[in-house]
């Protein structure tokens, strides 16, 4: 004989296997069918002819993110750098719009200048201190005439932070001395830690 587990498992009342009807599938085209097999995805040279197109874009999505991959891959530190560069700058500038240049007061807003007008400038310069290269407590909005033309006006820029945040963290970047020494990944993870930083200023 058989059970009710037996029959609801897929098996008769003789022992026979009992084959499951298909259930009906969407076409691409938007009409119901019964499909013939699992191989069968569309009733209609119009359905056939949506998924093979909806398949070769997925195939090429696949491939570019191959590409992409291998090209991050490869890319060389000085490669890195500069679109850490871009990305660290960018949130700067952003982050100080409208307010004074740390050096010498001027205010800092776009006026579409060629160049680019202010600047994202070190307090303590990178040669200096490599370490602070990409820490946003050494950066601070800058104008062009103090930080292309005055060698960043050092002096005014330090008393422009401690006027700013206060003498403990201008003392904080004066002695941190700390080496860092970046990997690639490193670069990489802060490459997107500032361009998530600016995305959320330019969403504000």
């Amino acid at each position: 004989g058989s059970c009710d587990s037996c029959v609801r498992d897929g098996w008769g009342i003789m022992g026979e296997k009992v084959i499951a009807k298909p259930k009906p599938l969407t076409c691409p085209c938007g009409q119901k069918f019964i499909p013939r097999n699992s191989l069968h995805k569309a009733h209609c040279i119009q359905g056939a002819l949506i998924l093979d197109e909806r398949r070769r874009k997925k195939r090429e999505k696949v491939e570019r993110k191959a590409i992409r991959v291998r090209k991050e891959k490869i890319k060389t530190r000085p490669q890195l750098k500069a679109r850490l560069k871009v990305a660290c700058n960018g949130f700067i500038r952003a982050r100080d719009e409208g307010k004074g240049c740390i050096s010498c007061g001027k205010l800092l807003i776009k006026l579409g200048c060629v160049g680019g007008d202010y600047d994202a400038g070190h307090i303590r310069s990178v040669s200096s201190a490599p370490n602070l290269e990409w820490d946003e407590r050494n950066i601070h909005g800058q104008c062009v005439d103090c930080n292309r033309f005055a060698e960043g006006n050092h002096l005014a820029a330090v008393e422009g932070v401690k006027a700013r945040y206060g003498l403990a963290y201008w003392q904080e970047i004066e002695f941190d001395n700390e080496p860092k020494h970046l990997t690639k990944d490193d670069i990489r993870k802060l490459t997107v830690y500032f361009n998530a930083k600016w995305r959320a200023l330019k969403a504000m």
